[in-house]
């Protein structure tokens, strides 16, 4: 069934009927806006007379265009409240036919119309559009809320109106300084012919600036009123929208009956007070701004008044002194014995007469260069020459102002950072600490130590990686106050066998090719103080053979996973069936540790057992053949050393190799020259010691 070929109104008309109310009501809102914004310009006077036309000729078009639009939108509202009215008519016709439809089916035998279920159909969609459109209305009404943006417009022109009168400010600003550099040229002139201020002229001053003050309280205040009159003006200018578009309304329903005539007049009368109260608003926002111009040239005045009393102060200071020296010289001239007069005043005469005749001289000695200087600028060479002569001297003079303007700077500069350095010299003197520092005591296992060790540890590595001065300073007072005192030490782990009382297991592994219950890998260090444990390592423990926890029976078959006394499973001391414990795969890294520790045991054989399994795992991997190279030395066999160190260096050149290569060279020499000697055993074992010393 087609509604709109039968009369009657779709949801989506009502829709664009009220976006349409929304935007006109906005766009009136906008235009009020601009008005008050013109009005605003044309009463501050700011424009020119061609500026004042365009304005009001502005301000004609958009009253013009608010009033037509406000026309419009009193349409647009008439027309939708007609429109809301046919609905509401034919929703109730639509429900008495239906109830009337509904009450005669109780009685009568039910008619099979398919009009009805037309009609059903009709009145529920005429109630969701009901529906739809209080939700069209609600959403407009809070599209009408949310314009208050629009104030947002307004502030913006009203800052653009204070910057235009700051720049009037600024202009008068810059007069009135100008007018204060003249008073104080004055000032000055006259504090140098009189050497002092009279009081009387002072005490006019102290009073004037009092007065100043006084105003600025005065302008502080008001401005300070003018803020909190200026905050409510804007809920009196929606107030006033809110009353006209009250007012407009009932005069649009005048026609109608029940209109409250004291109502309109009551609204009228209300918008005016609100108009006069606009009309005071802007009386203020130009007192305010008048005020805040006097206070800026206020502040300039207390400025200057106070540079002036300043420089009235060192004249004061200038002419005591001046009084002072006159004062001693006269004290010293009394002192003087009349002998030692008599020979001073003949002094003078013959030093009068001496200037006399240099006076006399330079004269004559004037007369004659100018002479000359007749003579010789009228030759055109000579006189080109002096020109010539003149502007390189003019140049050079200029050259020397602008050096010694740039040295003066300089200067300044130099002495500007020489008192920045002794200030942060002093700085940094206050700040240091006390040349005996404490130490940091450690006992026992604790958490602060183990996080200070941790930080030691890590700040070593990073140190290593790059060496920042900082860093190393830091790792110096660790190393100072914490390590060396307390005599902590690395604990070497690898290769030795676990001890839980030393050592954390954090993972358990299988293999035949090291000893049961080893360390293979080191997770995190350990340290010792002296011969007690204050961190422990954390370690990796390969084990093949372990204890049942029921019974504590030791397996007696690496492979079986189930206990032979008593049957329970075997399991590793961390959690997992020893079946499922993973294979260790060793690297060629993990040989060159275990030679270490060898070597370190004294157990050189064990020590090239591992070295030669690692190169198994690795035949070009340069550390081991180091390794393996210092056990050969360390065993006469320098020819053997050299060619593993050789080619080591060939692999990974390394200045640590060539410097070995130099001394195991140097020692396979002495060794091939003591063997041509055919020296006796005994003297041939102590010259091997030599070499390997």
């Amino acid at each position: 069934m087609n509604l709109e070929s039968n009369g009657e109104i779709s949801n989506e008309f009502f829709k664009k009927l009220n976006q349409q109310i929304v935007q006109k009501d906005n766009l009136i809102k906008l235009l009020q806006l601009q008005i008050r914004n013109l009005k605003t310009q044309l009463e501050s006077g700011g424009a020119g007379g061609e500026g004042v036309e365009e304005l009001k000729r502005a301000l004609e078009e958009k009253s013009e265009a608010a009033e037509r639009l406000l026309s419009e939108l009193n349409g647009q509202k008439d027309q939708f409240a007609a429109l809301e009215q046919q609905k509401n008519d034919q929703i109730k016709t639509l429900s008495q036919l239906l109830e009337e439809q509904q009450g005669g089916g109780g009685s009568t035998e039910v008619i099979d119309d398919a009009r009805v279920q037309e009609l059903e159909a009709l009145v529920s969609g005429l109630r969701e559009e009901l529906e739809s459109e209080k939700q069209a209305r609600l959403i407009a009404e809070s599209a009408s809320v949310s314009t208050g943006a629009g104030d947002a417009a307004s502030l913006q022109q009203e800052i653009e109106s204070l910057k235009q009168a700051v720049e009037v400010a600024r202009a008068e600003l810059e007069q009135s300084n100008a007018a204060m550099q003249q008073m104080s040229a004055q000032l000055q002139v006259q504090g140098a012919v009189e050497s002092s201020v009279p009081a009387a002229d002072m005490a006019e001053y102290q009073n004037k600036i009092q007065e100043l003050e006084q105003d600025v309280v005065n302008l502080k205040n008001l401005l300070a009123e003018k803020e909190d009159a200026g905050g409510g003006m804007t809920v009196d200018q929606l107030e006033l929208e809110q009353l006209r578009a009250r007012v407009a309304e009932l005069e649009a329903g005048s026609g109608q009956p029940g209109v409250n005539i004291d109502e309109i007049e009551r609204l009228r009368q209300e918008s005016s007070q609100l108009a006069e109260a606009n009309a005071k608003l802007a009386t203020l926002q130009k007192d305010a701004d008048s005020f805040t111009e006097t206070a800026m040239k206020v502040t300039v005045l207390e400025s200057d008044c106070a540079q002036l009393n300043e420089k009235v102060a060192a004249l004061e200071i200038d002419r005591e002194k001046l009084v002072a020296e006159n004062e001693a010289l006269k004290a010293t001239a009394g002192e003087v014995p009349a002998e030692d007069v008599g020979a001073y005043k003949l002094e003078i005469v013959k030093l009068r007469e001496t200037l006399q005749q240099r006076e006399d001289e330079l004269a004559r000695l004037r007369v004659s260069l100018e002479s000359r200087q007749d003579e010789s600028m009228n030759d055109p060479a000579i006189r080109e020459e002096v020109e010539q002569l003149t502007q390189q001297v003019a140049d050079q003079m200029l050259a020397i102002q602008n050096f010694e303007g740039i040295l003066s700077k300089t200067r300044d500069q130099l002495e500007a950072r020489t008192l920045e350095v002794e200030n942060l010299k002093a700085r940094l003197g206050s700040n240091e600490a006390p040349v005996e520092e404490k130490t940091i005591n450690v006992e026992g296992d604790s958490d602060i130590v183990s996080s200070f060790i941790d930080f030691f540890d890590g700040l070593d590595s990073v140190i290593a990686k790059n060496p920042v001065p900082e860093l190393q300073m830091l790792h110096q007072k660790l190393l100072e106050r914490l390590i060396i005192p307390n005599q902590i030490s690395y604990m070497p782990v690898i290769a030795e066998s676990y001890d839980s009382q030393k050592h954390y297991a954090t993972d358990y592994f299988r293999s035949d090719k090291f000893p049961e219950r080893c360390i293979v890998f080191e997770v995190e260090k350990g340290y010792l103080k002296g011969d007690s444990v204050i961190k422990k390592s954390k370690v990796w423990v390969v084990q093949n053979l372990y204890d049942c926890n029921s019974c504590h029976a030791t397996q007696s078959n690496p492979d079986s996973r189930f206990c032979h006394m008593c049957g329970a499973k075997i399991t590793a001391p961390n959690g997992l069936p020893v079946d499922s414990l993973p294979e260790f795969e060793p690297t060629p890294i993990t040989y060159q540790r275990f030679a270490d520790s060898m070597l370190r045991h004294g157990n050189a054989d064990k020590a090239r057992e591992y070295l030669m399994a690692g190169l198994d795992l690795d035949g070009n991997f340069a550390p081991i053949m180091t390794r393996l190279a210092e056990i050969l030395a360390h065993e006469s066999k320098f020819a053997d050393a050299l060619e593993l160190l050789q080619k080591a260096n060939t692999i990974k050149p390394d200045a640590k190799t060539r410097d070995l290569i130099q001394a195991i060279e140097t020692k396979l020499n002495i060794f091939k020259q003591a063997q041509s000697l055919k020296l006796a055993p005994e003297e041939f074992e102590k010259l091997l010691n030599l070499i390997q010393k």
